[in-house]
């Protein structure tokens, strides 16, 4: 399997797609029953669908940041559904996006690394790092509207789920018949994260995950905490590429880049153009984001342009149901032909090109319960 090399130089692309909800144009709810857009077989059906073809991963993003302005509202758990897709998938990367703001972070480690076991090392984490009225409404407390605030908040809570990951070292569990054990109490810690919003005490009740950590994703904004990958958004190509390259100049090491791109491609029975006067009949398509209406042509072109600056795509369909298999028939092949495209490695950090993850708490030992630790315990 082929794999995003430390090279930034190079040329292939980890190629993603967006799959949850109708798709990224506001009117794309309204092509087929809306019930349908939340029925686990259609996920499994588009991840297997983008698996054959060769895409690198796929996301599942949250639910408030992918409803329609008009229109019916469902969405499936991110992180959830990219456990179900799990199961009917062997190669291609999973990632959840999973908002940080209020968040338990006890919790969420705890999800991120069960959601890994079930993908065998190919899970990864989309940090959200936004505030809404509504997500702050469902935890009952006052929307952060501070960008400075929530960046603090967002970095402390990547902070602890990388600490909770770290209370189970590799090789604590040691079933020894003979003197009773099945933890190994020497490689069992306590996370002890005393920070500015929150604390957490005991360890995960989760054990480490396969890849140590997933990889952490997030965008590119004054709100976001320093991750793995950035994800970077412009809404032209001259633009994207000076963000690219502001982001790169703020990291001593090289860092991964993902840009976002939008796509209405032609299908079928409609070029891209009539496709899109349809839909923006039902709602204008407005965006930040760098897009592309047009031929399949046109767009492995543009993939190229980017490939010098960037080390993957995330694309998001103006429809998913519609441009996934647009994808699959006309732009996978011109890039596996063309050596832009990076295979999945079945180990997500391979895939972007990150080292193996070094676990933080491998040499401490609790000063008083360390052959007994207690849950974990998250106050605010």
């Amino acid at each position: 399997m082929s794999h995003i090399p430390t090279d930034l130089s190079r040329t292939p692309l980890a190629i993603g797609i967006e799959l949850n909800g109708a798709g990224v144009h506001p009117a794309a709810w309204t092509t087929r029953p809306a019930r349908s857009f939340t029925e686990p077989r259609r996920f499994r059906e588009l991840a297997r669908g983008a698996e054959n073809a060769g895409f690198t991963f796929v996301t599942f993003g949250e639910r408030d940041a992918l409803d329609p302005p008009t229109g019916p509202i469902g969405r499936l758990d991110s992180i959830e559904l990219a456990a179900f897709v799990a199961a009917s998938t062997r190669d291609i990367g999973l990632l959840a996006v999973a908002g940080v703001i209020h968040a338990e972070p006890f919790h969420l480690a705890n999800q991120l690394a069960s959601l890994d076991f079930a993908a065998t090392g190919r899970a990864g984490w989309i940090v959200d790092p936004y505030d809404s009225a509504e997500r702050a409404r469902s935890y009952g407390v006052p929307q952060i509207t501070d960008a400075h605030r929530r960046r603090a908040e967002a970095s402390e809570v990547v902070a602890a789920v990388r600490r909770l990951w770290d209370t189970w070292e590799d090789g604590v569990l040691i079933a020894d018949v003979e003197s009773g054990h099945f933890l190994d109490p020497d490689r069992l810690h306590y996370a002890d994260f005393d920070g500015e919003f929150f604390s957490v005490k005991g360890p995960a009740i989760t054990p480490r995950p396969p890849q140590g950590h997933l990889p952490i994703l997030a965008p590119a904004t004054a709100d976001a905490p320093i991750v793995d990958v950035i994800l970077a958004s412009a809404s032209d190509l001259s633009q994207l590429r000076e963000r690219i390259r502001a982001q790169r100049s703020q990291f001593a090491q090289p860092v991964r880049v993902i840009v976002e791109l939008e796509v209405l491609l032609d299908s079928d029975s409609s070029s891209a153009t009539e496709r899109l006067q349809v839909l923006d009949r039902e709602h204008t398509w407005d965006s930040s984001r760098l897009r592309y209406v047009g031929d399949a042509n046109g767009l492995v072109s543009l993939l190229r342009d980017i490939s010098p600056d960037a080390d993957g795509v995330r694309l998001f369909g103006a429809v998913t149901d519609v441009d996934l298999w647009a994808l699959v028939r006309s732009v996978l092949p011109r890039l596996r032909d063309r050596g832009l495209l990076a295979l999945p490695s079945r180990n997500l950090r391979a895939t972007f090109g990150l080292g193996a993850a070094s676990n933080s708490l491998s040499n401490s030992r609790h000063p008083d319960h360390s052959a007994q630790p207690v849950p974990a315990g998250v106050s605010r």
